[in-house]
Order: structure tokens, then C-alpha cells, then sequence
């Protein structure tokens, strides 16, 4: 300050005084702490409303056109709602996004309404039968899809292109009649080489040919085959997509899709025509089947209505057929009874005869015994065929049967110098069976080995047992060393009154019924008979018969008991011509009442030993047993209470 207020001439500086000078500041301070606020709060007021000015219209020229589309996406995304659309006034960037997002909502809402309609045809294809007026729909929805001008539908039928065009009028159809498409060009590049074509101009392609004359002008071409099962059955192709634009591949896709479709359809409906053609040939030979079983119907039915004519004389033949068998029988047996009888009382005083009488008496009780053998055979088959033979099992020893035949038959063999083998068990069991049944089995089979077998021959006869006791089998045989069997004549011998060979019967005699009853008394039992032969070499006939084996308790030897349950009239039938077959004594018969049947067995064998024939039965039918038999004498076991004897 002295600088400026000091006196003139003064050196600078000069110290001259000091000026104190005392301001005070505190209201000064205070006026600009005031003023600093009112400017802060001025700035923030100013901040606060710019930015409040600049989030609304952030808010509203960017967040809220975003939002739209965001909202929009979710909408389409979510619901399927195609038909939303996004509207902002606006030619900025946000504008032209908002634009572009209606386009592709356009175009997807387009592309899901094509797939739309392509899965309910796909659908339709699939449920129903082709024809050409689902055809030309498939036609029509391929241009739909395509926005197509033309399409052309081909198909084989019977082996022949048909075709089916679209798109044009009456008028262009006329021009082109006459020139079908000859799948030449683009076309053959479909049906010769199964391509897909899709091409921008017709014109241009390498392999076009060209339009026929009156054809209408085409460019872009989108042409699929269509195949199954690795066959070409046809081809859609479409033409001029509307506005000159070229097919694009989302047109390829659906017509693809329509192809398969299609080739499934049309296959379909090629299985349902050659069903139907299949069908009405087998109607057709249905029919003429029908037609043929209904006319054998009733000649089957006029048949059984004469076999039942037939049947009904037949059975009143076997009947009087049975009777008069019956009665004659009964006639002839009553004579010829009294003639073996009086010649076998003439044979035992064949001393008092001379040589030549004694050979007649010889040749008329063998006469007279054959034909009560012939006789006694026509009644057992006559009773078997008309189910009347019965059968009475009893407690029997098997091997006692068969030695017993034997030894009956020891004479013929004797005579003719046959050997005899026997096969039997090592141990004698007892069953239950019909030991008169298996008698006429045995002499008859036995009988038959030594007719045919030459002298000096060989036979073997045996039998094994089984099975368990409940369910044995016995199973016989008799093999001989004789002249054998035709395998021709092995069925026919089993037939009555036929043997062999037609001379046999001249040659060996016989009346062919042995065979033929063996057979059938085996069957009624549940047996069977089978041959084994060769001419020259023998035969084997062997047998089967089921039985019931007696328990170890009552195993008890019992003999060969004749006569048991229904006297078997034919106990012999053989049939020998100028052999005299020895005599069966008939033994004494003793009646056996006892209800222990092991032990009427044990005494049934002690008399047997000793030449008497015994008769086992209990209490209650030793009366009705005593009128029929006429026995000899009649002997009671002693039961545990001695009062049931009385």
C-alpha cells in the first residue's frame, strides 16, 4: 500500500509506517455459505430433471418399443399367437426392427399354417383309399403350399402313367390332348432317375426339351418322385410359382413330404385293389366250392340215408343172422354130441371092431369133432360182434396155461417130430385174467405153428410179463420154422375163412376163423397181435394182453381153471384135416366154497395134481354154480365163525 501512497521520490519499498487495518469476516462467510447452497441446490434441481427428462424419454423411444418385442416373442413363444404384430410410427432404427419382427412373425405364421395343412393331409393319406379325386386334392394343396401356378400328378395303375394336370383351363386341356408327357427332360430325370428337380428357369436347364405345341409358357419347376419300398410309382411336379419368384427350399420340403404322403397312399391303394381282385376270386371259388359241398352234401346225405337203409338190413341180417346161428347150433350140437359120444364108447371097445370098422369109427368122430369145433367158432364171433361176450378175469398162473396146451398138443407134435422151445419167467406169477380167453389164444396160434411147420420143425412158444402190478402187460409169442407168409397175405389171414394162399386151404385144411377169433378176443381185452414173416423162413405171431398181477399175499400157484365165469363153448379150434386131435378129457369137477381165495387156490392145485377140476366160488354163489357145473363132489372151507356154514 505505501507503494502506491507514499511520498514522491521515495525509494521503492521504503518502510515508512505501518496501517493496520481490521475487517470482520464472519458475515461475510455466512453470506457465501447462503449463496454456495442456493447454487448446489440449483444444480441438483437442474440434474434431477434432466435425467428425469432423460428416462422418460429413454423409456419412451427405446425401453418401451423393446418391451413390445419382448412381450411379443413371449407371446409367440408361448401361446402360438401368430397373429400378434408389433406397431411403432417410426422411422429410426427401432422402426425398421419392429418391421422386421412382423415380417418373420408373417412368415412364421404362414410356414406353421403350410405345416398345418400338410400334417392333416399327411393325416387324410394315411386313413383313406386313393383315388383320383384325393388326387387332385394333394394337387391342389401342393400349389396352395407353393404358391404354384401349375402341377401335374402322375401315377402307374395297371402298369400304365396315368395322369392328372392342374392349373390349366378347359381350352389349354384341349390343345394338349394327344401329347401326354412322353417322361422325357426334366420329367425323365423324376421317373428314370429318381431326382428331385428344383429349377429357377425351365428354359435354361441342361436337360430341357422344351414345351409341345399349345403348352403354356412355364419358368421355375419343382418336380419330386414319388417312391415306396423302393419302387417308382409316380411324380409331382410343379410349375410358375406366383410372383416369378423360383421355389425355394421350403417348398422342396413340403412337397417332399407330400411325395411320401402320397407314395404311402398310393401304395395303399394299389394292396387295397389287388385285396379286392384277391377277394373277389376267392368269393368266386368260395361260391364254387360252396356250390360243389352243398351238391356233395346231399349225395352225402342221400348216401347215409341209404347206408342207413343199409345198416338197419344189415343189422335185422345179423340178427336173424345171430338167431339162426343160435338155434342151428343148438340143433346140431345136440346130435353131434351123441355121436362123438357113441364113437368114442365104440373106440374104447375098438377091440370088438375090425380094422376097417375102427378107421370109419376114427373118421366119424373126427368129422364129428371138427364141426363142433366150426360151430363153437361161429358162435364166439357171432357173440363178439355183437358185444355179448363177456369176460370173467380170474386168479391164473400164465405159464400153467401155456404148459397145459402144450401138453395137450403133444400128440400132433410127437407125430410130426416138432421140437418145442419154451421162454418163460424165471418166476411163476399169478394175475388176473380170462384163462379160458387166453386158452383159445394159445391152441390156436400153437395149432396153426404145427399145421405149417414141417416135420421135424422147430417151435418156440414163450411170454413175458410187464409193467408194474397194476398195469402189466403179457406179452406171447409163438415162432415156427414153417413155410412162412406172403407180406400181401399177412393182413388178409386175419380175415375169416381166408388163409394165405388159396391152396393152403387144400393143401393143410381149416376154415380160416382161428386167426380171426385170436385177433378179436386180444382187442375186446384191450390186446393187440402183430406178424412177423417170410415165405421160407417161418413166422413169428406175437400178442399183447393187459393185466392185473395178484398180490404178494395172495400169489398162490393156481391152475389153468376151465369153465371159469362163462362157459367158453369153443375151447379148440383146430382146424387140422386128417389129424386126430386128442381128446380133452373132462375132468371131474370139485366145488371149492371159500372166501379165502389164496386158500381155495392152494387146494384148487392139490386136486389138479390129482385129476379132478376144481371150482373155486364163495357162499352166495355156490348154488347157482352147483346147477350149472353138476359137480362132483363139493368141499366148504372152515370160516372163522363156524354158524356161517350153516
Amino acid at each position: 500500500c505505501l507503494q502506491c501512497h507514499g511520498y514522491d521520490g521515495a525509494p521503492a519499498n521504503p518502510v515508512r509506517g505501518v496501517l493496520k487495518l481490521s475487517v470482520p469476516t464472519s458475515a461475510l462467510t455466512k453470506a457465501m455459505a447462503g449463496q454456495r447452497s442456493k447454487i448446489l441446490w440449483s444444480v441438483a434441481a437442474v440434474i434431477l430433471l434432466t435425467g428425469g427428462l432423460l428416462m422418460w424419454l429413454l423409456n419412451r423411444e427405446v425401453i418401451r418399443p423393446i418391451g413390445l418385442l419382448q412381450a411379443g416373442a413371449k407371446k409367440i413363444e408361448t401361446g402360438g399367437d401368430h397373429s400378434y404384430r408389433v406397431t411403432l410410427d417410426r422411422t429410426d432404427e427401432l422402426g425398421s426392427l419392429a418391421n422386421i419382427f412382423n415380417e418373420l412373425v408373417s412368415h412364421l405364421q404362414q410356414q406353421t399354417i403350410k405345416q398345418a395343412t400338410m400334417y392333416e393331409a399327411v393325416i387324410g393319406l394315411s386313413r383313406e383309399l386313393v383315388d383320383e379325386v384325393l388326387l387332385r386334392k394333394i394337387g391342389e394343396l401342393a400349389m396352395q403350399l407353393t404358391d404354384a401356378r401349375y402341377a401335374m400328378l402322375s401315377y402307374l395303375k395297371d402298369g400304365e402313367k396315368q395322369f392328372i394336370p392342374l392349373g390349366m383351363d378347359d381350352a389349354q386341356l384341349e390343345k394338349l390332348k394327344g401329347h401326354a408327357p412322353q417322361g422325357l427332360g426334366l420329367l425323365g430325370l423324376l421317373w428314370n432317375d429318381r431326382q428331385v428337380v428344383r429349377a429357377e428357369n425351365i428354359t435354361s436347364h441342361s436337360k430341357s426339351i422344351g414345351f409341345p405345341e399349345g403348352h403354356p409358357q412355364m419358368t421355375s419347376f419343382l418336380g419330386v418322385p414319388i417312391e415306396f419300398a423302393g419302387k417308382m410309382i409316380g411324380a409331382l411336379y410343379l410349375t410358375d410359382k406366383k410372383g416369378g419368384h423360383p421355389f425355394s427350399k421350403d417348398d422342396e420340403s413340403a412337397v417332399r413330404m407330400l411325395a411320401s404322403s402320397c407314395a404311402v397312399a398310393l401304395s395303399n391303394a394299389q394292396q387295397f385293389e389287388h385285396l379286392q381282385e384277391a377277394n373277389a376270386e376267392l368269393e368266386n371259388r368260395v361260391a364254387a366250392r360252396t356250390s360243389e359241398l352243398n351238391n356233395a352234401n346231399r349225395l352225402l346225405r342221400s348216401h347215409e340215408i341209404e347206408l342207413e337203409l343199409m345198416n338197419d338190413e344189415l343189422r335185422h341180417a345179423s340178427e336173424a343172422k345171430n338167431q339162426f346161428l343160435a338155434n342151428t347150433s343148438h340143433e346140431l350140437r345136440t346130435p353131434l354130441n351123441a355121436i362123438i359120444g357113441f364113437s368114442d364108447l365104440l373106440l374104447v371097445k375098438s377091440k370088438e371092431l375090425s380094422t376097417k370098422h375102427k378107421e370109419y369109427v376114427e373118421y366119424i368122430n373126427i368129422s364129428g369133432r371138427r364141426l363142433l369145433e366150426l360151430i363153437n367158432s361161429l358162435l364166439d364171433l357171432s357173440k363178439i360182434e355183437a358185444g355179448m361176450l363177456e369176460i370173467h378175469q380170474e386168479p391164473t398162473i400164465p405159464s400153467t396155461v401155456l404148459k397145459f396146451m402144450v401138453n395137450h398138443l403133444r400128440p400132433l407134435l410127437d407125430k410130426k417130430g416138432l421140437e418145442v422151445g419154451f421162454i418163460l419167467p424165471e418166476e411163476d406169477r399169478t394175475a388176473y385174467l380170462d384163462a379160458g380167453k387166453l386158452q383159445q389164444v394159445w391152441v390156436n396160434l400153437i395149432g396153426n405153428a404145427i399145421k405149417f411147420t414141417p416135420d421135424g420143425g422147430h417151435i418156440e412158444v414163450g411170454f413175458t410179463l410187464k409193467g408194474d402190478d397194476a398195469h402189466a402187460v403179457l406179452e406171447g409169442w409163438v415162432r415156427d420154422s414153417g413155410i412162412g407168409i406172403e407180406p400181401a397175405d399177412i393182413e388178409r389171414i386175419f380175415q375169416p375163412f381166408v388163409q394165405g394162399e388159396g391152396g393152403l386151404t387144400r393143401e393143410f385144411g381149416g376154415t380160416g376163423l382161428g386167426l380171426t377169433l385170436v385177433r378179436r378176443l386180444l382187442e375186446i381185452q384191450g390186446g393187440s397181435i402183430r406178424v412177423e414173416s417170410k415165405p421160407g423162413t417161418g413166422s413169428l405171431f406175437a400178442f399183447t394182453l393187459p393185466v392185473q398181477m395178484v398180490s404178494a399175499e395172495g400169489e398162490v400157484g393156481i391152475p389153468f381153471l376151465e369153465g371159469q365165469g362163462e362157459k367158453v363153448e369153443s375151447q379148440l379150434l383146430m382146424e387140422v384135416v386128417d389129424e386126430d386131435l386128442p381128446e380133452l378129457v373132462e375132468l371131474p369137477v370139485i366145488l371149492i366154497v371159500d372166501d379165502d381165495k389164496a386158500r381155495a387156490a392152494a387146494v384148487s392145485s392139490l386136486l389138479r395134481e390129482e385129476g379132478y377140476l376144481g371150482e373155486m366160488t364163495d357162499l352166495g354163489h355156490v348154488e347157482l354154480l352147483a346147477e350149472e357145473k353138476c359137480p362132483f363132489l363139493i368141499i366148504v372151507g372152515i370160516p372163522d365163525d363156524p354158524v356161517d356154514i350153516y
